[in-house]
């Protein structure tokens, strides 16, 4: 885990909608933050920004102590409530896609590894439409974990998951 810093961080769509404002936060390393609130409330607008998928309006975003300005950052990898696969990847590919910046050998082990370990077995050269959901969400899981991120956004990855899929997988996690 990397630790994270958000100063006088805000969003304001083009509409004029004010998403966030003025957000502080600050992790140490290994730290756990959970963000709560209701529905609409800014959380995902929150994650989108931290993994660098949008740019704040105001303030900045840092990791490991480093400004990160709209752009995702090899350190963090985020897993949304929905999987998001690469229909045009098959499962390995879709979970090797995570890890870029690993060499090419080392990239398979973990995706091998990944799949045996979310108990897909055999459905690395399955195509992500036939997948079911719950197992297309363990594929986005293992996509975000193979690089080893040292910070790992989750956004209720687990809310469409059967009880025994979601415990296996918060182990993994």
């Amino acid at each position: 885990m990397t630790d994270l810093s958000l100063s006088h961080v805000g969003k304001t769509y083009a509409d004029g909608t004010e998403a966030l404002r003025d957000v502080q936060v600050r992790t140490a390393e290994g730290e756990i933050l959970a963000l709560l609130g209701g529905s609409g409330c800014g959380k995902t607008t929150l994650l989108r920004l931290v993994a660098g998928l949008d740019t704040p309006s105001s303030g900045e975003i840092a990791v490991g102590g480093q400004p990160i300005a709209g752009q995702p950052h090899p350190a963090i990898a985020a897993v949304f409530q929905e999987p998001r696969l690469l229909p045009w990847l098959k499962v390995a590919d879709n979970i090797a896609f995570g890890g870029q910046r690993l060499e090419p050998a080392e990239r398979k082990r973990r995706a091998d590894a990944l799949i045996e370990r979310i108990g897909l077995s055999g459905y690395g050269s399955r195509w992500p439409r036939d997948l079911s959901g719950g197992q297309a969400q363990r594929v986005a899981i293992a996509r975000a974990l193979i690089g080893h991120p040292g910070v790992l956004l989750l956004d209720e990855p687990f809310s469409a998951l059967d009880p025994f899929t979601r415990a296996s997988l918060h182990a993994l996690v």
